[in-house]
């Protein structure tokens, strides 16, 4: 089926997940703490879980999941050694912000990654993002170049724009 996250309708609801591996659970709990007061100064509320998983080197990450009807976007940062738990968690929220003032469809980062979906969905999918990438640009090259897919793009190179594929369709 075709896709369409082109306008944001009503509010994000926010979650996310705060963890480590091979460092103190404090340093998960920090960051959890710390981007849930900063989503809440700026009105945000949030669900943030904390976890611990098991990796060949030790480290940290936030990542935040945002979703409204016609928008979603996910946002992360990775801790590195001598790098504050805060700062990782400021590097998350202020990504997720900056998108939650806008009304567009998906993030940047998300977009590249629907264009090969889209392109395979029977129909013309769509989607509003906050800045086209050079990322992006290049997966709707290839899927215009190896599928052949219609494609229409609006706006300037990172600036906000659209997207529109007429997709090929997979017969099930």
């Amino acid at each position: 089926l075709p896709l369409a996250l082109v306008q944001r309708d009503g509010p994000l609801s926010v979650r996310g997940v705060s963890t480590v591996a091979g460092l103190p659970r404090g340093i998960a709990d920090r960051q959890r703490v710390h981007a849930l007061q900063r989503l809440e100064a700026a009105g945000q509320g949030a669900v943030i879980e904390v976890g611990e998983v098991v990796a060949s080197d030790p480290g940290s990450a936030l990542f935040l999941a945002a979703h409204a009807t016609g928008s979603c976007g996910g946002f992360s940062a990775l801790g590195a050694r001598g790098k504050r738990a805060e700062t990782v968690a400021d590097e998350a929220v202020e990504a997720l912000l900056e998108f939650a003032g806008t009304d567009v469809g998906c993030d940047p980062h998300l977009a590249d990654q629907l264009v090969v979906p889209m392109a395979l969905a029977a129909g013309t999918s769509r989607f509003t993002t906050g800045r086209l990438t050079l990322h992006l640009t290049t997966a709707l090259a290839l899927v215009q170049q190896v599928l052949g897919c219609p494609v229409q793009v609006r706006g300037e190179m990172g600036g906000p724009g659209s997207v529109t594929i007429e997709g090929v369709g997979m017969e099930s």
